[in-house]
C-alpha cells in the first residue's frame, strides 16, 4: 500500500483506492511532530510481519514498535542513533 507523510501527519491508503477516503477505509495518524528535519521510514520493527512507521531525524531513529501512533519511549518503542554527522543522508530500511 501507499501513503503520504506531511508535517507529522500520516495518510495511509489502506484500501488501495489511490484516493484519501478517510477513516476507517484509510488510516490517519500523527507521529514525528516537532522533530528536526523528519524523514518518514517504515519497516517491520519487531519481526511480526507487519509494517510500522518511524521517523529518522538527523541521525536519530524513532520507531513506533508497538504501532500506537505515539512515542511511548523505550523499551516500548525503539530509539537508536545511526548516521549522525554524515551530511546529506537518505535512510533506508530492510531485512538485511
Amino acid at each position: 500500500e501507499i501513503g503520504i507523510y506531511s508535517d507529522g501527519n500520516w495518510y495511509l491508503d489502506k484500501n488501495r483506492s489511490w484516493a484519501w477516503d478517510g477513516e476507517p477505509a484509510d488510516t490517519f495518524g500523527v507521529f514525528g511532530i516537532g522533530l528536526a528535519n523528519p524523514i518518514p521510514v517504515t519497516g517491520d520493527w519487531d519481526g511480526s510481519g507487519i509494517t510500522k512507521i518511524g521517523i529518522y531525524s538527523e541521525g536519530n531513529w524513532y520507531l513506533d514498535t508497538n504501532a500506537s501512533w505515539q512515542w511511548d519511549g523505550t523499551p516500548t518503542d525503539t530509539f537508536g542513533v545511526f548516521g549522525l554527522g554524515l551530511g546529506t543522508v537518505v535512510p533506508v530500511t530492510g531485512n538485511w
